[in-house]
């Protein structure tokens, strides 16, 4: 039995000669407060003696003899972990699984794997001849291309938002564009010659045919000018012309560089030496142009700005005029869906092509053959499934109240018709 003893405090003549002071609210209900907590130490004080004296009793009898006497004996305390299981159901389905369709009709020519046969990846499944296989494959793939070229024109053309000339020469028939004016894709804003070089065709009597070729020098008079430039014979065509005096003559094309003297219809003549002689052309002719081409908006938009003048000599890629495209860069980018959308369908129809002659995709057991030698097929047949089941998934269902118990990672035991397996959580 336990005991609990109490010490009795002696009062100082002070301490009883003093009056008690009143005691306020909040003082009793910490007196309160307490007074609970060291009746609470005492209960537990009891109840500790009381487990430590019934321990001993028990221990004596257990330990006590048949003759009377005891014996006091020991024991190891071990601590230990407390676990809990969940428990959850659900379908077996292999982790890894294909099916091999095809979208056209056809017929079965060849079958290499009967059901439940185990295969590896890339073995020969069957053998289909379906002609519109080919056919669609053909169709999207022009489509594809469609799109390609059709992007590849927008392309170009939306590099035109600033426009500029692509050879050197000069601005004439200007059109007058200012900032906020609309303007349409093809639009010609002004004719660029190039003035660089000029040309100029000489006709020669075929008595000299065979002596004036490509790259040779000739000297060309301008009696405008009163002078005499070089010019090299760029092409020699020998084609058919009969002077009214019964003469037959061939062309030469020569090019003149231009220092910026030269004009468009001065007349000029070029001569050359053929064996110390010199070689005369039938007539006289005017110099034109090297190359003349009229400058078109490649894109339909807004005018930004402007720098349009007549007579102006300009550079290739400086920039004449200023476009905004939205419409243009909206275009290619519907375009751009349109190829995307025609690729998948092309992708789709090389695979049901390469479905003619299957081959196993994955390794693993054929499960669901539907296709024997001679079989006619309609589209849109499923023909094979080949499943991998040396892994599995089971999509088990838990109590929510137990859910919050399972994680990521951790150790499942499965049981299926009384056969134990192994798993892992893979996804909560």
């Amino acid at each position: 039995m336990a005991e609990i003893m109490e010490e009795k405090k002696e009062l100082t003549p002070a301490e009883t000669a003093a009056p008690a002071s009143p005691e306020t609210p909040a003082k009793r209900a910490e007196k309160s407060t307490a007074d609970k907590k060291k009746r609470r130490r005492t209960i537990r004080r009891i109840v500790a003696l009381a487990v430590v004296a019934a321990l001993i009793a028990g221990g004596v009898k257990f330990f006590k003899k048949k003759d009377g006497s005891s014996e006091v004996g020991t024991a190891m305390v071990s601590y230990g972990a407390i676990s809990s299981e969940v428990d959850g159901s659900g379908l077996v389905k292999a982790k890894t699984s294909e099916t091999i369709s095809l979208t056209t009709a056809g017929t079965v020519m060849d079958v290499f794997v009967e059901e439940g046969q185990k295969v590896e990846q890339g073995d020969p499944l069957f053998t289909i001849d379906s002609p519109n296989a080919a056919t669609e494959v053909q169709k999207a793939r022009d489509v594809v291309e469609g799109y390609q070229k059709q992007i590849n024109t927008l392309q170009k053309d939306i590099a035109g938002l600033n426009l500029s000339p692509s050879y050197a020469g000069k601005l004439m028939d200007v059109v007058t564009l200012n900032p906020g004016d609309e303007i349409s894709k093809g639009t010609k804003v002004a004719v660029l010659a190039d003035d660089t070089r000029m040309r100029l065709e000489q006709y020669y009597s075929y008595a000299y045919a065979g002596e004036m070729k490509a790259g040779q020098k000739v000297q060309v008079s301008i009696p405008a000018l009163m002078t005499t430039v070089e010019g090299t014979v760029e092409a020699v065509h020998m084609v058919s012309r009969i002077t009214p005096e019964g003469s037959k003559l061939f062309s030469a094309e020569i090019v003149i560089p231009n220092e910026g003297v030269l004009a468009k219809d001065m007349v000029a003549t070029a001569t050359t030496i053929v064996n110390g002689d010199t070689v005369y052309p039938y007539e006289a002719a005017k110099l034109q142009y090297y190359r003349v081409g009229d400058l078109n908006s490649t894109v339909s938009g807004t005018v930004i700005s402007s720098n349009l003048v007549d007579y102006l000599a300009v550079t290739p890629g400086q920039i004449l005029v200023r476009i905004d495209g939205e419409d243009s860069e909206t275009e290619i980018f519907t375009a751009q869906q349109n190829l995307e959308e025609a690729q998948k369908k092309l992708e789709a129809a090389q695979k049901n092509l390469d479905n003619c002659s299957a081959v196993a995709p994955i390794s693993g057991q054929v499960i669901g053959l539907s296709v024997t030698p001679g079989q006619e097929l309609q589209a849109n047949s499923t023909l094979v499934t080949i499943s991998d089941t040396s892994t599995v998934i089971i999509s088990a269902t838990v109590d929510e109240r137990n859910i919050s118990y399972i994680k990521t990672g951790m150790p499942v035991n499965l049981d299926q018709w009384g056969t134990s397996a192994f798993g892992t959580v893979e996804t909560v």
